[in-house]
């Protein structure tokens, strides 16, 4: 065997031709982690076994893919705190402004269906439910058509959305911290295996299909008759 054709003897070798490969980037993130534990362990021990001062392995900053908090980061991951708790804010806000219209709401359904009991002739609990009905479609009409209800509706969704960009943002820096996968590799991954699987399935069902055709055609072929 060539050097060229020998196998990899340990597994920094096998990560570095599976990084140096064509293997797509969301998976190379990931092993570059294992790669930079695997480099801090390996230092660990040599350090160890050659009696040398181990003090300076309990920096976790600067450990097992742990990321230092530089300078030029330190103003975003300060801020980034701030904008979650700006956004729950906004949502708690938009939350009470919501239901203080609906408080108005149910006030002016109470009133439309007290009109319409007085006005009604029929007692029955037919009629009762069917001005029930009527009263809160017509309040919510009228509450869901002004301009106050729908500016309230709309802060209320935007101050959500802010929430779970400041929420993604907050958990991508923590990740990238402690080093460990985004979500957003993690969502790669997902994907990628499902479009695995996918293909797997789809080759799986026409090598199938081939095989059954192949064996019919060799069937028909081994039954006819020898001239």
């Amino acid at each position: 065997m060539s050097s060229s054709e020998r196998k990899p003897d340990s597994i920094a070798e096998q990560l570095d031709i599976l990084l140096n490969g064509n293997m797509p980037e969301e998976y190379k993130a990931i092993l570059r982690n294992f790669q930079q534990q695997g480099l801090f362990y390996t230092e660990f021990i040599q350090q160890n076994h050659n009696n040398k001062e181990l003090a300076p392995f309990w920096n976790l900053a600067d450990t097992l893919g742990f990321k230092s908090c530089n300078d030029s980061k330190t103003s975003e991951q300060e801020q980034t705190p701030n904008t979650l708790l700006k956004a729950l804010n906004d949502v708690q806000t938009s939350l009470i402004k919501m239901t203080a219209l609906q408080t108005t709401l149910s006030q002016r359904a109470a009133r439309i269906f007290q009109s319409l009991q007085k006005a009604g002739t029929d007692s029955s609990s037919e009629q009762v439910c069917q001005h029930w009905l009527q009263a809160g479609e017509q309040a919510f009409s009228e509450l869901s058509q002004s301009q106050e209800y729908q500016q309230a509706q709309q802060r209320l969704f935007e101050s959500i959305k802010r929430l779970g960009r400041a929420q993604q943002q907050l958990y991508a820096q923590c990740s990238s911290y402690l080093g460990l996968p985004s979500q957003q590799s993690i969502s790669d991954l997902q994907k990628g295996l499902h479009q695995l699987r996918n293909d797997f399935a789809e080759y799986k069902e026409h090598s199938e299909a081939t095989i059954k055709q192949l064996s019919t055609s060799l069937q028909q072929y081994t039954q006819q008759p020898v001239e």
